[in-house]
């Protein structure tokens, strides 16, 4: 009886999802019948997403026939689910119940998620001025958006080609935008939001999060705009849209995941071309390929060169973004002048395999070609005929990617440079602005496209630090690690690399022989810098001697390996003047990511507020007086070293680059600000297990517990011989918010230190300070701010420090002096109610700013804050949009050296 029911149960299944198009009700009524529990309901989940999606673990699975049935492999998709993550985004999947006006939305949108479960926040920082995150390797997800109106004949068909996309790589967030449809769309929308609904209570990592909406509109392309305004996405997420009569092909979001994970050199994709019928049927597949040059001129318009199907393109937000998104004054050429402006910015990649499907039928918008002439050929300014000039008759290339779907769990791809030998357009529109008289009438294309099968190689990049340890090395080994999982051939060479001495792209350079003595490399650097210091204080803070340990002539076979160069803390490390003669014999273009002054100064690191290295270093209060003539011979040495040089000088936060890029040295020198990385994915495993509301601080094999009440304050400082990190003021800072807090001005307060002698006893102050010591393991330094409400960073001249983004990744509000990354995430994101700043000035100034800060911290809701800490410095910090950046400027050095 059991087999029976199960048989005859697989059966109405089957055919429910061959006619799900016209009768979405049968399926949903399937779904709910398995909820009983009768015999043969156990397996009916992986049953209908195996049939819905069709199989979708598979990249390139073969066309089913129409009417063709498919059954499920039970067990290896039982094997695929168990690989599951825990669910993801479960409190933002609900559907939207319904309409809302324009004002509504729009206000909802800017306050909090837009459609109720987006992930970033938009921004108006200039990607030009500062790093965005690419969330890539593993963490972009997909955002769709569905422009309709009166749509009830396709738009099942599409509905069900984004439910196919669905993986366990990435989250699909879908949103239909309506136009106010008087058939039957609506209810069509609302049948498929409860159908996505059912399946995941069924299966709570069925990770696609569906909206929509419905209100009049100008246009499809408003409501396109409208669709992805609603989104929060971050800079590296993929965008598409899909018209309600088209389909996303079987894999295609999977294979342009993995290209956009895997290239961080392309910004969009084009796909293949193909055409179907109003029943599915095949009419056309083409393959033509786009050169930049010829999308930029406007002639990919159907007559002088195939459109670009936009069923099949995929682009990342953040060129989007760049250049403001769709046209909405566009009735029908909008996506035609959409990608004009993307060639402007970005070089597309062209896959050699469909991606979508474009719909061909009695009723659609396309049919009126006229019309979109007349649109494209009011747009095009008079001087686009020199455009068509630079492209008329000129060997053009383009990228192509061929996907070799051997085995769909490692795919393949090969990648070609192909090249157009010669193009001779047919102008159609001699007497439109765009037509050129010079140009004769051709009917066809003379040249034919050839694949030269010359394989793009990573670019190899020889990274140079004196030492791995400290902040400089750090750094430089996540940007390093960050570009190798993108696919660069990124190795970094050292003169001591500790710990890191077992990673394979890390190597340590031996200096020549005579330089060695029975000292140490550290102890050969540092004897030369105490020499010349005058105040003990400044030791291994402030300066450093003109001292090098490699010449440059035993680097020579890593200059023969490289294609660029990038230089972090070379103190100790080169002879400067050497090694840049011999990086501009090999035409090797030079970065120098630089932290400090110590580029452009005699040697301190910190100028202390002195101006003489603008022109020439002389009367040092950091040396002996007997060392000044010393200091002006290195200064002078570094001017003529790097005076037109050529070299990008690469900074953390504008902060130092204000202070240093007007010097003689840096005249003729290029200037970019890329923010340090942050290893942003270490920190979530502490989200889950740390808040606000309770505080359990460990300090070695002690535990302290405070009364969640308790409004938690995190200082951090060095020794009071320390100035810069703050010491002189963390005793003045922490008195003074004791008082206040004695005094009810501001709510009961915990004063957490982590430090060293320049933090008081928690006795001085009735137990309102605990101090902690240095040198605290990552996990528990993690605790504590996690367990914090606010952070205090002292530091008065710094690149960072570290401690602001670590702060922030840990959903902990940062109050500080306006310099470093901090004054740049206020400058760039306003977010005032978690980040604060204030001019370097009085301890009574900065401990004002941290009561009126405290006070209305202590009113917010505090896993809101959190969120928006997380949130924004993912946004400032991620690595793969450091390397990113990092990349486009390896290339344009690249092809000007």
């Amino acid at each position: 009886m059991e087999k029976n029911y199960s048989e005859s149960f697989t059966s109405q299944l089957s055919e429910a999802v061959r006619n799900y198009e016209n009768s979405p009700r049968l399926l949903h009524e399937l779904i709910e019948h398995a909820k009983t529990n009768k015999p043969g309901s156990l397996n009916t989940l992986f049953k209908i997403q195996s049939l819905l999606q069709k199989r979708y673990k598979g990249l390139n699975r073969p066309e089913l026939k129409d009417g063709t049935s498919e059954t499920a492999d039970l067990t290896q998709i039982r094997e695929f689910y168990s690989r599951f993550a825990n669910p993801k985004h479960t409190e933002y999947s609900e559907s939207k119940s319904g309409p809302r006006s324009s004002n509504e939305r729009y206000i909802k949108n800017r306050k909090s998620r837009a459609w109720g479960f987006h992930k970033g926040e938009r921004t108006s920082l200039s990607t030009n001025e500062l790093s965005l995150p690419k969330s890539g390797g593993g963490n972009a997800n997909i955002f769709i958006v569905t422009p309709c109106y009166n749509s009830e004949q396709y738009l099942s068909k599409t509905i069900n080609s984004i439910i196919s996309q669905v993986s366990d790589k990435y989250d699909i967030y879908y949103h239909i935008q309506d136009g106010g449809s008087s058939d039957k769309t609506i209810s069509i929308i609302k049948e498929w939001g409860r159908i996505i609904e059912q399946l995941k209570e069924l299966s709570p990592d069925f990770r696609l999060y569906f909206s929509w909406d419905s209100e009049k509109d100008s246009g499809m392309y408003e409501a396109i705009k409208k669709g992805f305004d609603g989104f929060r996405i971050f800079p590296s997420d993929i965008c598409t849209w899909i018209n309600s009569d088209d389909v996303l092909e079987i894999g295609s979001c999977a294979l342009v995941y993995s290209l956009f994970s895997n290239n961080i050199s392309i910004d969009w994709i084009i796909g293949k071309q193909k055409c179907i019928s109003s029943n599915d049927t095949i009419l056309s597949t083409d393959f033509k390929g786009y050169p930049r040059q010829i999308i930029e001129a406007g002639f990919c318009e159907g007559k002088n060169w195939p459109f670009i199907q936009q069923e099949g393109s995929f682009w990342l937000f953040s060129l989007w973004d760049k250049v403001n998104g769709i046209d909405e004054k566009y009735k029908y050429a909008g996506d035609w002048d959409l990608w004009r402006r993307f060639a402007k910015s970005s070089q597309p990649l062209c896959v050699d395999q469909a991606l979508g499907s474009f719909r061909k039928h009695s009723n659609q918008k396309t049919n009126n070609i006229a019309a979109y002439f007349a649109e494209m050929n009011e747009a095009i300014e008079k001087d686009q005929r020199k455009d068509i000039n630079n492209v008329e008759n000129k060997k053009l290339s383009f990228d192509i990617i061929k996907y070799v779907p051997e085995n769909t769990a490692d795919p393949k791809f090969e990648v070609f440079e192909s090249d157009v030998k010669s193009v001779n357009f047919a102008v159609n529109l001699i007497n439109s602005p765009r037509g050129n008289d010079v140009l004769r009438r051709s009917s066809d294309y003379q040249g034919k496209s050839i694949n030269s099968k010359k394989s793009i190689k990573p670019l190899k990049i020889a990274t140079f630090c004196t030492l791995l340890q400290g902040g400089a090395g750090q750094g430089s080994l996540r940007r390093v690690q960050a570009l190798r999982q993108l696919g660069l051939d990124v190795r970094i060479f050292t003169l001591n690399a500790g710990s890191y001495s077992n990673l394979h792209y890390v190597y340590e350079v031996s200096p020549p022989i005579e330089n060695y003595t029975d000292k140490t490399t550290w102890q050969l650097i540092e004897a030369d810098r105490i020499e010349l210091v005058d105040n003990d204080s400044t030791r291994g803070e402030f300066f450093s001697a003109d001292i090098a340990l490699c010449n440059g002539e035993n680097l020579t076979s890593i200059l023969n390996w490289a294609d660029a160069i990038h230089l972090h803390w070379i103190s100790g490390f080169i002879d400067l003047p050497n090694f840049l003669s011999m990086c501009r014999k090999k035409n090797l273009p030079i970065f120098w990511t630089t932290g400090d002054m110590f580029p452009v100064t005699g040697g301190c690191h910190y100028s202390e507020g002195c101006d003489k290295f603008l022109s020439e270093c002389d009367s040092c209060h950091q040396v002996f007086p007997s060392k000044q003539n010393y200091i002006k011979h290195v200064h002078k040495k570094k001017t003529l070293a790097l005076k037109n040089s050529g070299i990008t000088f690469v900074y953390p936060s504008h902060n130092i680059k204000n202070l240093i890029s007007g010097s003689q040295q840096h005249m003729a020198t290029t200037h970019v600000v890329i923010p340090n990385a942050y290893p942003v994915n270490n920190f979530r495993q502490y989200a889950n297990t740390h808040d606000h509301s309770s505080s359990c601080f460990i300090e070695d094999n002690s535990v302290s517990h405070f009364e969640s009440s308790t409004f938690n304050v995190l200082v951090m400082s060095t020794e009071e011989t320390k100035p810069r990190k703050g010491g002189l003021i963390a005793k003045q800072l922490i008195s003074r918010l004791t008082h206040l807090s004695t005094t009810k001005k501001i709510p009961d307060i915990r004063i957490l230190g982590l430090g060293n002698e320049a933090l008081p006893d928690s006795n001085q102050y009735n137990d309102k300070v605990v101090k902690f010591t240095k040198g605290l393991r990552f996990d528990r330094l993690c605790q504590h701010f996690y367990s914090s409400n606010l952070f205090i960073s002292l530091s008065i001249e710094d690149v960072g420090p570290m401690t602001v983004c670590e702060s922030l990744l840990c959903g902990t509000p940062v109050l500080g002096f306006n310099i470093g990354i901090l004054a740049d995430i206020v400058s760039y994101f306003k977010v005032d109610e978690i980040c604060r700043t204030i001019p370097p000035s009085s301890v009574s100034s900065l401990a004002d700013s941290a009561a009126d800060f405290i006070n209305r911290l202590n009113t917010c809701d505090q896993r809101l804050i959190k969120k928006k800490c997380i949130d924004t410095a993912k946004l400032y910090a991620d690595p793969y949009s450091n390397a990113r950046k990092h990349y486009n400027e390896y290339l344009r050095g690249i092809s000007n050296a």
